[in-house]
C-alpha cells in the first residue's frame, strides 16, 4: 500500500468511526440533538478547546473514556492531516524534506517505470524525473507512491529537486545513451561536492559502447547496463539446445541472444537468423565486424523473409523433414501477436523440439495449448520480457536495499520510451 493510499485508508476507515463514536458520546453526555453532537465532535478536530464537555464530571466510564480519547486524538489527527496537506501541496518541495537514501530514476518509459514499480513494491522511496508532463506512465507512478519531477534531468537544478545529494542510487533510463551518461556524471559531481556517495546506473542501448564503458568506468561509481543483453542471457541459460537454433527477429534482444549463444556454444550449434528487415550480406558483415571473438568457423545463416511465410519454413529452413536435426526456435520480434501466431504455425513441424515465444505480458492461453499438445508437437515456452529482462540484474556496490530491483513485475504497464531531459 502506498503512502498516499494509506492516508486515504486512515480517513475512510479510522477517522469516520471515531467521529461517529464521539458524536454518540457527546449526545449521551450533554443531551444535545445529533446535529449539535456531530458539530461539537468536529470542533475538537478543528483544535477548538470545548469546555462544555466537562469530561471530569462524567460518571459513565464508557462515555468518559470515549470523550477523553476523542479530545486526545482529535488534535493529533488534525495536525497530521495538516502536515500531509502541506506535503501534498509541495510546501516543502516536491520531495519531502525528510527523504534520504532513496532511488532517483531519470526517464519514465518502459524500462524506467518498471524499475520504479519494482522499488515501490519493496517499500523503497522513489523520485522520478521526466521532461514530458503528458507521459501516460506518470499518473500510474504517482498513484503507486512515486514523487514526480517534470524537468530536464541534465540540469543540476532539476536533480536538486529530487534531493539527489541524499539519494543512494541514481538510474538513468532515457533513450539517449550520451544523455544518460551526462546525467550520471553531473549527479556524481554534485554528490562529491556534498561529500555524499551515490551509485549511478546508466542504461546503454549500444552494446559495443556499453562494453567499452564498463571497462572505462570501473574506477567510478557509474555502472552501465543493457536490459536486452541481460534478458537474452537469462533466456539463453534456460534454453534446451540440441543441434540447431533459429532466431526469429534480429533486434537488440535477438542480437544479444545470438552473441551469448555463440560465445558459450560456438560451432557445436548451427544458427539461423530470420528477420523481415534483414539484408543478409550486410548483416553477416556487421556480425563479423562487431563480434569480438573469432566467429568465421561458426555456421550462421541470415535470411530475409516474412516469418509467417510457408516458403520460409518449408523450403528455406526445411522443418518438415524428421531427419533434419532437432531445432529450437526463439521467436523474439516486438509483435506479441505475431510471435504467438508464428509459434503456433511451427509447433507441428517434425524438426522443431521447442519454441520460445517472447511476450511483453503473460498469455494464459499458452498453458491450455501446452496441456492439449500431442507428443509430436513442439513444446511452447513463454518468455515474459519484463520478468526475464532484468532477472540477472546486479550491480557491484549497489546498496543492499536496492539489490533486488531487477526482479521485475510482469503485470506492469508497458509504455513508450521516455526521456528525462528536454
Amino acid at each position: 500500500m502506498s503512502r498516499r493510499r494509506s492516508w486515504v485508508w486512515v480517513i475512510q476507515r479510522v477517522l469516520g468511526p471515531i467521529v461517529v463514536v464521539g458524536s454518540i458520546a457527546v449526545h449521551r453526555h450533554i443531551g444535545v440533538d445529533w446535529a449539535d453532537a456531530i458539530y461539537e465532535t468536529v470542533r475538537i478536530f478543528m483544535l477548538d478547546a470545548n469546555t462544555d464537555l466537562a469530561v471530569d464530571q462524567v460518571v459513565d466510564p464508557w462515555i468518559y473514556g470515549a470523550l477523553w480519547f476523542l479530545r486526545a486524538l482529535g488534535p493529533v489527527v488534525t495536525g497530521a492531516a495538516f502536515i500531509e496537506v502541506l506535503l501534498h501541496l509541495g510546501v516543502f518541495g516536491v520531495i519531502p524534506f525528510y527523504w534520504s537514501h532513496h532511488l532517483v530514476v531519470c526517464g519514465a518509459g518502459r524500462i524506467g517505470s518498471q524499475f520504479v514499480r519494482s522499488a515501490l513494491d519493496r517499500g523503497q522511496r522513489v523520485a522520478v524525473i521526466d521532461h514530458d508532463p503528458d507521459n501516460p506512465n506518470l499518473d500510474a507512478l504517482r498513484r503507486a507512491g512515486a514523487k514526480v519531477v517534470i524537468g530536464d534531468a541534465s540540469e543540476d537544478a532539476t536533480l536538486a529537486l529530487t534531493k539527489i545529494q541524499r539519494a543512494s542510487v541514481l538510474m538513468t533510463t532515457t533513450p539517449n545513451d550520451v544523455l544518460n551518461l551526462n546525467i550520471a556524471t553531473l549527479a556524481n559531481e554534485m554528490c562529491t561536492a556534498a561529500s555524499h556517495e551515490l551509485v549511478s546506473i546508466c542504461h546503454v542501448y549500444d552494446l559495443r559502447l556499453k562494453q567499452r564503458l564498463s571497462q572505462a568506468l570501473e574506477h567510478k561509481s557509474i555502472h552501465a547496463f543493457n536490459v536486452y543483453q541481460l534478458a537474452a542471457e537469462a533466456v539463453a541459460r534456460g534454453l534446451d539446445l540440441k543441434d540447431r537454433v533459429v532466431i526469429v527477429g534480429f533486434g537488440r534482444f535477438g542480437r544479444s541472444l545470438m552473441r551469448f549463444l555463440v560465445q558459450n556454444h560456438g560451432s557445436s550449434l548451427t544458427y539461423t537468423v530470420v528477420d523481415s528487415h534483414l539484408e543478409p550480406d550486410t548483416a553477416r558483415e556487421r556480425w563479423l565486424r562487431e563480434f569480438s571473438s573469432p566467429s568465421e568457423s561458426v555456421n550462421i545463416e541470415f535470411l530475409c523473409s516474412d516469418i509467417r511465410s510457408p516458403e520460409l519454413w518449408d523450403h528455406q529452413i526445411n522443418l518438415d523433414e524428421a531427419k533434419i536435426q532437432s531445432t529450437a526456435v526463439v521467436v523474439c520480434t516486438d509483435d506479441d501477436m505475431g510471435n504467438l501466431a508464428c509459434a503456433l504455425d511451427l509447433r507441428d513441424k517434425p524438426a522443431v523440439s521447442d519454441i520460445y515465444i517472447r511476450l511483453f505480458k503473460p498469455v494464459p492461453l499458452l498453458d491450455e495449448l501446452q496441456c492439449g499438445a500431442t507428443a509430436q508437437e513442439a513444446r511452447l515456452h513463454e518468455i515474459v520480457v519484463w520478468s526475464k529482462m532484468l532477472e540477472g540484474f546486479h550491480i557491484e556496490g549497489m546498496p543492499a536495499a536496492f539489490s533486488s530491483l531487477g526482479r521485475m513485475r510482469t503485470d506492469g504497464a508497458v509504455g513508450r520510451e521516455s526521456s528525462g531531459a528536454q
